[in-house]
């Protein structure tokens, strides 16, 4: 038997990316950096990678603003959203957005940076171990290295392309 993988036809992206419309995941906020050199963006690719060591990923669209500063040792910190953070998941999803953080939706550190998004379910803290080039994203393996507890409540999810705060619709 070989171990050669077998590739029939290229699945097109228009294709895959119908197909997982209809895959619910959770929300989260990345935020990437520290000060004015900080960057973030709303993400719905989180998964854990190792529970020991600590890792998870995230996928980040190739050329955008917050994987153009993704490098290995880059501070990390990523909000995971309740069904009450739904406002801050359109407002880090903006990409024309200005990078400037409203304190009322992200709580920030003495320099500026931000720390969290306000009343997340919880908050990880880390760095990017590691950023591998996979056909039009970034993949960033981050090393977590606290993990937050914040508030109760219920996930954000994302599903035919909207944010659901309400039971997801199953059509």
């Amino acid at each position: 038997m070989t171990t050669e993988a077998v590739r029939s036809r290229p699945v097109p992206g228009a294709a895959l990316r119908q197909a997982l419309r209809s895959w619910p995941t959770g929300v989260a906020v990345l935020f990437l950096g520290t000060g004015a050199d900080q960057t973030g963006a709303t993400v719905n690719s989180l998964a854990p990678v190792s529970l020991d060591p600590a890792v998870v990923s995230v996928a980040l669209r190739s050329g955008s603003r917050t994987a153009q500063q993704a490098c290995p040792g880059a501070p990390v910190v990523l909000s995971i959203l309740g069904q009450h953070n739904a406002t801050a998941a359109r407002l880090c999803a903006d990409p024309g957005r200005p990078l400037t953080h409203d304190p009322a939706v992200v709580e920030l550190a003495s320099d500026g940076t931000a720390r969290a998004i306000r009343e997340a379910l919880s908050t990880l803290t880390g760095h990017v171990r590691a950023v591998h080039t996979v056909g039009d994203h970034e993949l960033l393996l981050i090393d977590v290295d606290d993990v937050v507890p914040g508030s109760p409540g219920s996930p954000l999810v994302f599903v035919h392309s909207q944010f659901h705060a309400d039971p997801v619709p199953l059509a």
